[in-house]
């Protein structure tokens, strides 16, 4: 049952302990002064494994496998929504000009990378890769940022 409380919207969990049927053994450790609230005198069942799964909304109702497949246009989806919300286009176009050393509108994976950092975005190498070969094909090292900032 999901409960608003001082901290948002959570979900209420109610359990149930179930342990095994035989003597406690309190008398033992009595004895041995080891009766304590700490030390479990019943060993707990199987039943008592559980685990909580929840999504944010249905969209995530596939299976696991599907859920972690890496898409470049859900990475680049992720990177242009960033950029316009923490951005403005002229900022973006004037650090990526400022990467491009030979100015002749290309860029290199490492380049674009060290740009979206300055811009406040952390790109990871391979992430960087994965960018320059969906802007400059396959096999490419550098691409044409127009094609970039166009998307934004």
């Amino acid at each position: 049952m999901s409960e608003k409380n001082d901290f948002g919207q959570e979900y209420e969990v109610s359990c149930h302990s179930f342990s095994c049927q035989n003597k406690t053994q309190n008398l033992a450790l009595e004895q041995k002064g080891l009766i304590t609230t700490d030390v479990p005198t019943r060993f707990q069942q199987p039943q008592n494994v559980w685990m909580v799964e929840t999504a944010p909304d249905a969209s995530f109702d596939r299976n696991i496998e599907e859920l972690q497949q890496f898409k470049v246009g859900d990475l680049l989806n992720d990177v242009v929504s960033f950029v316009k919300e923490h951005s403005s286009a002229d900022a973006v176009r004037a650090v990526l000009e400022a990467c491009d050393e030979s100015k002749n509108g290309s860029i290199d994976g490492e380049d674009f990378r060290w740009a979206l950092i300055d811009l406040g975005y952390k790109l990871h190498k391979p992430e960087a890769g994965h960018l320059v070969a969906y802007f400059g094909g396959e096999g490419a090292t550098s691409f044409n940022y127009a094609d970039f900032l166009a998307k934004l």
